[in-house]
């Protein structure tokens, strides 16, 4: 197994996570989450004064392009979120102020969990990508904790430093 997974999880951050055994939502990029229009919208609310990590602001637009990113590249959506022979699937995204809104093709709160655990990324680096499916990606900029610093191939080893301009104020506590 490698060790890039779990680098790039310090890396890339979702909107929110929601544990499966008792239901609570632990937010990252977003501040909160509402069902609307008979459980078929959701509106999550996106984190304000967030960075990426070469400094660039982050906004509800890279939530809107990471969402279709995946819709224009299947392989991609692992969650099956635009699958449209799902039983619930999304059907639109959209940014509107401080918010994103989902708009899904029936009404299904678990899916809320689905969207929430997809990390976002950057689209002032993923819009100039020719093919994101095939693209190897030597310096990440994502909004978490970590930087990727180097890999080692013949050890297996990933080497991450401290984000100084994670948004999480204080953290990550390591250096490196």
């Amino acid at each position: 197994g490698s060790s890039l997974p779990i680098v790039f999880s310090g890396i890339y951050e979702p909107l929110f996570y929601v544990n499966p055994l008792n239901g609570q939502t632990t937010y990252m990029l977003a501040t909160s989450y509402q069902w609307k229009d008979n459980n078929t919208e959701l509106v999550v609310k996106i984190r304000k004064d967030v960075k990426w990590s070469d400094g660039t602001p982050f906004t509800p637009q890279d939530v809107v392009f990471t969402f279709n990113l995946l819709k224009q590249y299947p392989a991609l959506d692992t969650a099956g979120l635009w699958m449209s022979n799902a039983p619930t699937y999304l059907t639109d995204c959209y940014a509107t102020g401080d918010s994103v809104i989902f708009k899904l093709s029936s009404p299904n709160v678990n899916f809320a969990s689905g969207i929430g655990g997809t990390v976002i990324l950057p689209e002032h680096i993923w819009s100039k990508v020719k093919d994101p499916q095939t693209w190897t990606n030597l310096n990440p900029i994502g909004t978490g904790p970590l930087l990727f610093k180097s890999f080692n191939p013949s050890l297996n080893m990933v080497t991450a430093v401290r984000n100084p301009n994670y948004w999480m104020k204080g953290r990550p506590y390591i250096n490196e």
